[in-house]
């Protein structure tokens, strides 16, 4: 290292460029984003090296599913809160939403990823 110059990183890197086209580089950005990895370069050292690279993986169809069920949810108390009931009706209606929840649960259990 030459006098008068402060070593800036940790490491010793050597720089290494790539050229990518327009749409690689949108590619390599979207799984950039859907890995855990912070920046890009670390995406690259990690994918080139073969050390262990996670990726989030996202059900769209189950995220639209627990959507829904998160509006019946919100949708039931009010229904609870709001309609005047007598301790039988809020009993059965209770019951119900139970009924529903565990349902729900289930269902979420058989869809996980496992």
């Amino acid at each position: 290292m030459e006098k008068g110059k402060k070593k800036i990183y940790k490491y010793d890197y050597e720089r290494i460029s790539v050229q990518y086209t327009k749409g690689e580089k949108q590619e390599l950005k979207k799984k950039v984003a859907n890995s855990t990895c912070r920046t890009t370069s670390e995406f690259i050292r990690k994918a080139t090296l073969g050390r262990p690279l996670y990726v989030f993986y996202r059900n769209k169809s189950f995220d639209e599913f627990v959507d829904e069920c998160i509006a019946l949810r919100k949708e039931m108390r009010t229904i609870r809160e709001t309609m005047p009931l007598d301790s039988l009706g809020i009993a059965r209606l209770l019951a119900i939403q139970e009924n529903i929840q565990s349902s729900i649960i289930k269902l979420a259990n058989q869809c996980a990823l496992k």
